[in-house]
């Protein structure tokens, strides 16, 4: 659980980054952020800024996710399908 709460900051920014950019591309949003005086700003105001963009980044991160989620699927199960008949091999042969 703590794994799934722990971020790398090295990789943070870009995967959200471009899941926020894919949803913005599906929703034809355009892909500026807005202007925030940072001033008088208060924890309110930065979810009313940030609120068009909450959609658009969790639908982006979605389809993100599935597509990685796929892929590595494949990877894994062809990764275990080679070290499984790597294994058959040499316990065919009788070297252990």
């Amino acid at each position: 659980m703590v794994g799934t709460y722990t971020n790398n900051p090295w990789t943070f920014a870009p995967v959200y980054g471009f899941g926020l950019w894919i949803g913005l591309k599906i929703y034809g949003l355009n892909d500026t952020m807005p202007d925030i005086s940072w001033s008088n700003t208060k924890i309110m105001d930065i979810f009313n800024y940030l609120k068009p963009y909450f959609m658009p980044f969790f639908v982006g991160s979605l389809l993100l996710g599935l597509a990685v989620a796929v892929i590595s699927y494949f990877a894994a199960e062809y990764a275990v399908q080679r070290y499984r008949k790597r294994e058959a091999v040499k316990n065919t042969t009788g070297t252990a």
